[in-house]
């Protein structure tokens, strides 16, 4: 529709028309069984009226993923979609370039698995529109400890995964995939030089977070979803540009690992071994993830960079 328009114009009406105006929409579609699910305390009534708010939440993915299409698409590449279950439990890693990465899940994934659910900080739960609506579809809210709030009050000590168990034991009657993008933010070559990251394309994985999650839930997944998206070398890879029709190719890869079962029963914080081995799991996945980059960006005509990367 907006294809032959040039593209900040196309992409200011995608982002108006097909962006903003369907998160008014559906959050409204969604207010109603969410004040439901809220007015009554009712585990089965509850599971119930999540259902329906996870299915109105699929079909706004659906009419991002078709106002999206509207303007300039760029080639896509996915491989490795095969083999999910859309009534499955799932834990999904994903490296983080752009906010384009969240479109490219609404694309790729409904249908295929339940629809990703983040894990939010406590915080964001108040903001408006944002907040309500993620507590709706229950993802999971986690409060993290610092050490030196851990040393001023040692009784809080394994409270922050024992609150998120608790609140994950919805899971047990429900399909869902965790979504945790493993760096903790998106990536910038900026980000990468301060951090001092040994990789070209990634910041260091941030190992806490998923055995956070591993050890609130980790036996309820039936696998984990090692995701990497990667776009065309040397591009503005901002969602603005993406509008544009400036990004002219986008390639994912899935692989589906089992659960590390050494993994879901471990105290990361109060044990050295366990933290240590765990460290030594996500950098091996990390390095994997840096080489498969390395041959997306080849296949798309760059090479990539021949500075020594450090060890981790």
């Amino acid at each position: 529709m907006f294809r032959f328009l040039p593209g900040p114009i196309a992409a200011a009406l995608i982002l108006i028309l097909g962006c903003s105006l369907t998160v008014l929409i559906f959050f409204f579609l969604l207010l109603p069984f969410a004040l439901a699910k809220l007015a009554i305390p009712h585990a089965g009534w509850r599971i119930w009226c999540t259902r329906q708010l996870v299915k109105t939440t699929t079909l706004w993915a659906h009419a991002v993923t078709f106002s999206l299409s509207q303007g300039r698409q760029p080639k896509w590449d996915l491989q490795g979609l095969e083999g999910f279950d859309p009534q499955g439990k799932y834990l999904l890693l994903s490296n983080h370039t752009t906010w384009m990465d969240i479109p490219v899940l609404f694309r790729v994934f409904p249908g295929r698995i339940p629809f990703p659910r983040p894990f939010i900080k406590q915080q964001l739960i108040w903001l408006p529109i944002i907040g309500f609506s993620a507590w709706a579809i229950d993802c999971p809210f986690m409060r993290r400890y610092t050490k030196e709030e851990l040393e001023k009050h040692p009784e809080w000590r394994g409270r922050d995964v024992e609150t998120t168990r608790r609140s994950c034991e919805k899971f047990r009657h429900l399909p869902v995939t965790v979504l945790n993008y493993v760096e903790g933010t998106r990536f910038t070559e900026a980000k990468r030089i301060t951090r001092k990251s040994p990789y070209r394309n990634l910041l260091r994985p941030k190992s806490a977070g998923v055995a956070f999650v591993l050890n609130a839930m980790g036996d309820q997944f039936d696998a984990i979803i090692n995701m990497t998206i990667a776009y065309t070398p040397g591009v503005d890879t901002s969602f603005w540009n993406c509008l544009c029709g400036g990004m002219p190719e986008i390639t994912l890869r899935v692989e589906k690992l089992p659960v590390p079962a050494e993994f879901v029963h471990g105290n990361y914080q109060e044990d050295p071994v366990f933290q240590k081995k765990f460290q030594a799991w996500m950098t091996s996945l990390w390095d994997r993830k840096q080489t498969l980059i390395d041959e997306l960006h080849a296949q798309m005509g760059a090479q990539p960079s021949t500075s020594p990367r450090p060890v981790v």
